[in-house]
């Protein structure tokens, strides 16, 4: 009975469409890191935050799994853990 509704339900919807016009969105991502922000354990606090137009849609703020050795090495770790959630 139930499938025979669905399949009633989507008969009835085949003259609906949904039109897609191109149009560019802008993406905002914005990241940074303290290295060896924590003085226990010398690890570093990363952030990011990711904005669709002016809404902000996904954000973090996490302690690095590894010890950096340089503050480059904590923000390379950073845009990485940025672009893998961005894309």
């Amino acid at each position: 009975m139930a499938v025979k509704r669905v399949l009633r339900y989507l008969k009835g919807m085949v003259d609906y469409r949904l039109f897609y016009s191109p149009s560019t969105v802008d993406i905002h991502v914005f990241c940074d890191s303290d290295w060896a922000g924590n003085p226990d354990d010398r690890r570093s606090t990363s952030g990011f935050s990711i904005f669709l137009e002016k809404n902000l849609i996904s954000w973090c703020a996490k302690k690095q799994g590894v010890v950096s050795r340089s503050s480059t090495e904590a923000e390379y770790q950073n845009m990485a853990l940025t672009k893998a959630e961005a894309y």
